[in-house]
């Protein structure tokens, strides 16, 4: 490694800052392009513990041929810290007093040593000045003192994850880590590889404090979920430990550390404060979220104290390691602050709409707010036209192309430019709109180049009376005429490279006490004729401006105290919403909130740069704040989507026909029309979606043309449009929000013509009538912000579906306006723990040093608590704990459970449980038993409350089952393959035979059976086993002749399927004549049960009252996340039935 460095071999005795000499020392470093002082910047990199001077190799992205920081552009250099092994020298090169290796005789450094030979190598090379040193961590520290040391030869610094003096955290972390290695067996003998082991153990130490819990959360979650020990954690800690002994040694790493410890930049300098504000470089220090070696407030420290110093903190989950892999962040910090933008002037920018400058109060409040936001620092104003101007004048451009006299409104709208400003002020923006107004009248139609042009003279008036008024009150202004610096490409995109040179040459003209006073809404196109852009154009060329220039921030003074959680004039309860992050701006702004548009906010989500809306008739109120800070998980708004229309394509012979969708989505492109929700039924013979209500007669028209042979055959029976709809859109991440909205909508029967829910959970739409509107937005903000009282849980089973399980009901307590559920304890097979006040985040902490667990101790630990609405939530294997539910029932607790023991039990035992359920007045779900996520049980007891007839229900019962013979059944694969990797996957259980006896499905058919009042045990089910008698007792995984036999007997049935025909394992209950059974059937591919996919499930139900047509329930049947939701909704509707049944 560290190939191709170049050496500087020094001569004489070098005096260490501890008294120690470094005899003849060497330098190493790397160095790309040429130093050429008047034509290219010189980077200097400092590199961190372990790294080399080949910053191409360990920097990608950053550093690189290709990269920001290239050859071609910069002069690049970074040298091999001494003691490193890497050229410099270090412990194991040769000591000249005794011509053997330093060894334990190496002298100690410190980094100011490492600086100065840094300082020396730059003296050697003719390096006269530095245009920006950079480093993080060690790298960081060397950066520091070099400023110090240098101050006349450094132009900027970027100082990333680092701190003014190495911490006793920091200490710790290091002396535990060389005390590793001292106590490698081989540590002190004079051999290079000496301490290799203990330096492993270090790394790991090491590595601890570089990431971070909640990225070893995310990355090395065990792979099975019912492990006895964990594998992926230990199993990433010896492997960083032995990457690190492969290209590192014990030596270099112990020296190195205590360099690391030495750092202190105020020692002998008169404190830390003195030595940080007597650098005189342009500083920009950058913070990594959640770095646990150098906490943010080291990095606030230096920012606060380096004069001018501007601070970043990156949003990362990599913690302190972020530095290193954040490079697309990092990059823009650097590319403004090399380009003249992160100096000293940093601006705020206030955006003035038309409301804020309106005649009288407004002009008067916003003045007051601008000269208020001057005396804080440098600002950057933006205005829009004033009052409702653009609007009048879109009014004139309309009257003049119909030839209509429009002289009593052009008078209005002049007059009331001319409130407290001379008409000299702005003669020529008038006598350029009488001319557009001439032209578009002499047309006789609404030309748009002279159109824009007329639009123009409201903002080139406005910005002129704002300037003229703030000349008034002394300021020195500025002002911009957009046109002049925001330009549009040919084909109205923006033309963002010449757009940003102008803006930054404009910014960079500008005096720090010149306040610009600029143009919104308008642009030049490719020609350089006047242009706009479009709809809320003035926030976005705010927002373009503020990422252009760097802007510390946007403050967007409207009519209102920020975002809403809803309208008002709908809601009138509703709150402000103080934060909120891009993406769920962005969610607003894509569904409904008018005072944004999601353009507004793309340029400030690269930059990271706040977005405040503020009222300026209530200068003082918070507002909203809209930012790169991450989301808490909550839903944070319910909006409105008006001028929709849901277009329903019906019809039998849409089941299983492929490219049904493929020919929508293309007749609507052609004629460019845009899907904004789409929705198909689980039968497959009705699919729904909605578009632009003024698409809907033409999408319906296109399409009867494209499917009208399928029309004539039957195949479809409609197409039908319904325009009398509107959406009601929940904002933010919400585990709860959908359950809640959708029952309040059904208390208040109000119907759902569709739900749409995104993919990452960020929004959800309902689809209402439009008469309904009004009151489906009033009952779904209730339903969603309302603050209930809580459900306590105690949940046993810390498994995959308990852990998972646990981790949601948190992210959801968290995420609500309110406790209404709350984790009070948990317990596995050896202990538990409960607290009345709740359980969070260390629930694993606390059941660590927990009780006991025993029952009737958890009874006790509950009963002690004095809270009365408590569930038990049993998310274990565990028939002990099943046939204690009649025990939980009598003590008042509720029960919700994926344990499918208690309800496969012996029919006596069932029916004493629901008895005793009746009569403590207690409530059981358990909709997991049977269909994980699916609500099959709450189907079928709502189908045989309706008197609905159910005669037979059957279907693919288990997710893994279904998985298996989905990829066997249409793959080139082994039987013993898809098992495993079932298996692998998490899908199956620990011991796949369990769920290849049937037994698994046995019990759901049971379970199914009894919700359908059949008095009915396990030994009334027909189970087909799907292992041969020959290996029943075979380990299917790890023996080859058991897996070669399972092979053989599932190659035999596959070869006996006609063409068009898979296999799938099915439950099946009859009730006339009654059957009960478990079965390896063979069925068509275009069936239901055939067209099956991944782990999906699929129940039909047939009854009387649906005839032929079966109700059919499908979706994700395996999995420990899927499960532990279907959970978590059992938890969900308890409380509900609670919240509106009990006190």
């Amino acid at each position: 490694m560290n190939q191709g460095a170049e050496v500087l071999q020094l001569k004489g005795k070098y005096e260490l800052e501890n008294g120690g000499v470094l005899e003849n020392p060497k330098i190493a470093f790397h160095k790309w392009g040429e130093y050429q002082p008047d034509h290219k910047k010189t980077i200097w990199v400092c590199h961190a513990l372990t790294a080399n001077s080949d910053v191409f190799e360990w920097w990608p992205g950053l550093f690189g041929y290709d990269a920001y920081f290239n050859p071609d552009k910069y002069f690049i250099i970074c040298a091999n810290i001494q003691g490193s092994p890497y050229g410099s020298t270090s412990p194991l090169d040769i000591n000249p007093n005794t011509g053997t290796p330093y060894f334990s005789a190496f002298p100690r450094l410190t980094i100011r040593d490492l600086v100065k030979f840094h300082i020396l190598l730059r003296k050697e090379l003719g390096i006269q000045n530095i245009d920006l040193l950079i480093g993080g961590s060690i790298g960081g520290y060397q950066v520091l003192e070099w400023a110090y040391l240098e101050p006349g030869k450094i132009d900027k610094i970027a100082v990333l994850a680092s701190s003014a003096v190495n911490s006793p955290w920091s200490a710790a972390f290091n002396e535990t880590q060389r005390k590793t290695i001292e106590r490698s067996p081989d540590w002190g003998q004079p051999i290079p590889e000496a301490g290799m082991e203990g330096m492993k153990t270090a790394r790991g130490v090491a590595l601890l404090s570089y990431r971070n819990y909640k990225l070893y959360q995310k990355t090395q979650q065990p792979l099975n979920s019912n492990f006895l020990f964990p594998d992926r954690a230990p199993s990433y800690q010896n492997y960083q430990g032995d990457k690190l002994a492969g290209r590192f040694n014990a030596w270099s790493y112990y020296f190195l550390t205590h360099a690391m410890d030495s750092h202190n930049m105020g020692r002998n300098r008169g404190g830390i404060q003195n030595a940080l504000r007597s650098i005189r470089s342009q500083a920009v220090i950058v913070a990594y979220e959640d770095d646990l070696l150098f906490p943010n407030s080291e990095q606030e420290l230096l920012a606060s104290e380096i004069p001018g110093a501007v601070y970043k903190l990156i949003n990362t989950d990599f913690g302190h390691d972020g530095f290193l892999l954040e490079v697309e962040k990092l990059r823009a910090i650097l590319s403004d602050f090399l380009n003249g933008k992160n100096g000293l002037l940093t601006r705020k920018l206030l955006k003035f709409g038309g409301k804020a400058l309106s005649n009288e109060i407004g002009l008067e409040r916003s003045l007051e707010i601008v000269k208020t936001e001057f005396k804080k620092g440098p600002i950057s104003l933006v205005v829009s036209a004033r009052a409702d101007t653009t609007a009048k004048l879109q009014q004139l451009t309309e009257m003049a192309a119909r030839g209509e006299d429009y002289g009593q409104l052009l008078k209005e709208v002049i007059e009331y430019q001319l409130f407290k400003a001379p008409r000299e002020l702005i003669q020529a923006e008038i006598d350029e709109l009488k001319a557009g107004l001439r032209a578009i009248e002499t047309l006789g139609w609404s030309e748009k180049t002279a159109v824009d042009k007329v639009l123009a003279q409201g903002e080139l008036m406005s910005a002129k009376v704002i300037g003229s008024l703030l000349e008034k009150s002394g300021f020195d202004i500025a002002l911009v005429d957009a046109r002049h610096y925001i330009f549009l490409l040919k084909d109205g995109k923006l033309d963002e490279e010449n757009s940003r040179e102008a803006i930054e040459r404009l910014m960079i003209s500008l005096g720090e006490k010149t306040t610009p006073v600029i143009t919104g809404f308008i642009a030049s196109d490719h020609m350089g004729r006047t242009t706009n852009l479009g709809l809320n154009g003035s926030n976005y060329s705010a927002s373009l401006i503020a990422a252009y220039s760097n802007a510390s921030e946007i403050q967007n003074w409207t009519d209102v105290n920020g975002l809403f959680s809803a309208n008002p004039k709908i809601v009138p309860e509703a709150d402000a919403i103080p934060e909120l992050s891009y993406s769920e701006a962005n969610d607003l702004a894509n569904f409904g909130a008018h005072i944004l548009h999601s353009k507004t906010l793309q340029p400030l989500m690269k930059k990271e740069i706040p977005f405040r809306i503020l009222n300026f008739l209530e200068p003082k109120a918070p507002g909203t704040l809209i930012s790169g800070k991450k989301s808490k998980g909550s839903a944070k708004a319910v909006t409105v989507v008006e001028d929709i229309a849901l277009v329903v394509i019906e019809g039998n012979g849409l089941l299983g026909k492929i490219g049904i969708d493929e020919r929508i989505f293309s007749t609507l492109s052609k004629r460019g029309i845009n899907v904004r929700l789409i929705s198909q039924a689980s039968s497959e013979r009705e699919i729904g979606f909605v578009i632009e209500e003024g698409d809907g007669e033409l999408a319906v028209e296109e399409l009867k043309k494209e499917f009208g042979t399928d029309i004539s055959a039957g195949d479809i029976s409609s197409i039908d449009l319904n325009s009398d709809i509107a959406a009601v859109v929940i904002i933010g991440r919400h585990s709860q929000a959908l359950a809640r909205a959708v029952v309040g909508l059904n208390r208040h029967k109000i119907p759902v013509h569709l739900i749409s829910h995104s993919i990452r959970g960020r929004h959800i739409s309902l689809i209402v009538h439009r008469n309904n509107l009004d009151k489906a937005v009033r009952v779904v903000h209730e339903a969603v912000f309302l603050k209930p009282s809580p459900l306590n849980v105690f949940a046993i089973g810390k498994g995959e579906v308990g852990s998972e399980f646990i981790r949601q009901l948190l992210n959801g307590q968290k995420s609500g306006p309110g406790n209404r559920i709350r984790l009070i304890g948990v317990a596995d097979s050896q202990r538990f723990a409960c607290n009345k006040y709740g359980i969070g985040d260390n629930w694993r902490e606390e059941l660590a040093n927990g009780q006991a667990s025993r029952l009737r101790d958890i009874i006790r630990a509950i009963d002690q608590t004095g809270l009365h609405k408590v569930v038990i939530v049993d998310n274990t294997a565990s028939e002990e704990l099943a046939f204690e539910y009649i025990t939980l029932v009598q003590s008042g607790y509720h029960l919700v459970s994926s344990n499918k023991k208690a309800n496969a039990a012996d029919y006596s035992y069932y029916n004493r449980l629901r008895n005793a359920l009746e009569l403590h007045k207690r409530e059981y779900n358990y909709e997991t038993n049977v269909g994980a996520a699916l609500p099959i049980v709450q189907c079928i007891a709502q189908m045989r409350a309706a008197g609905a007839g159910i005669h037979q229900v059957n279907g693919v019962f288990s997710g893994s089952l279904s998985y298996i013979f989905n990829r066997f059944s249409v793959e080139e694969v082994r039987f013993s393959a898809v098992l495993k990797e079932a298996k692998k996957l998490g899908y199956t259980e620990p011991d796949p035979s369990q769920d290849l006896s049937g037994m698994d499905v046995a019990r759901k058919v049971l379970i199914l059976a009894r919700e359908l009042g059949l008095e009915v045990e396990i030994s009334d089910v027909s189970i087909e086993s799907l292992i041969p008698d020959s290996i029943r007792s075979g380990d299917l995984i790890n023996d080859q002749r058991a897996a070669d036999e399972l092979d053989l007997h599932y190659a035999r049935l596959k070869n006996g399927l006609k063409e068009g025909e898979v296999m799938r394992y099915i439950g099946e209950i009859q009730l006339e004549p009654l059957q009960l059974r478990t079965a390896l059937v063979r069925v068509k591919a275009s069936e239901p049960l055939g067209g099956l996919s991944g782990s999906h499930n699929l129940f039909q139900i047939f009854s009387r009252t649906f005839g032929t047509l079966p109700v059919v329930i499908q979706g994700p049947g395996a999995g420990g996340a899927i499960t532990a939701m279907g959970v978590y909704s059992d938890v969900l509707k308890l409380e509900e039935k609670m919240r509106n049944t009990y006190s």
